[in-house]
């Protein structure tokens, strides 16, 4: 490989494809797909900054950690730990769902 590097990015800024090249070929592959093959405990979130080779290493650089989709257990927590009530808390990360009583 000569060349690594985030070419799309979804609306939130994460990573959303990856390109990577050789001498004679490049392959884009989805940076879901890129964190899934590296491992989730080595690339904690798809919110790449920069990818680069660093001697015979890659090098990943970012922020966060897990997948950009629902509710932020610390975030959440942090809302609790201000006096946020938990219909509150829920209706942030949820817009438009409704709690109702299943028993």
């Amino acid at each position: 490989m000569t060349t690594i590097a985030v070419k799309g990015r979804t609306k939130s800024g994460r990573a959303k494809s990856v390109l990577i090249a050789g001498k004679s070929r490049q392959r884009t592959i989805a940076a879901a797909d890129l964190r899934r093959l590296l491992g989730y405990s080595t690339v904690w979130s798809t919110f790449i900054d920069k990818l680069a080779f660093e001697g015979e290493a890659l090098a990943v650089h970012g922020k966060g950690s897990g997948h950009g989709v629902g509710l932020c257990q610390w975030g959440a927590r942090g809302l609790a730990d201000d006096g946020v009530g938990y219909r509150e808390i829920l209706a942030r990360y949820y817009p438009g769902a409704t709690l109702r009583r299943a028993y």
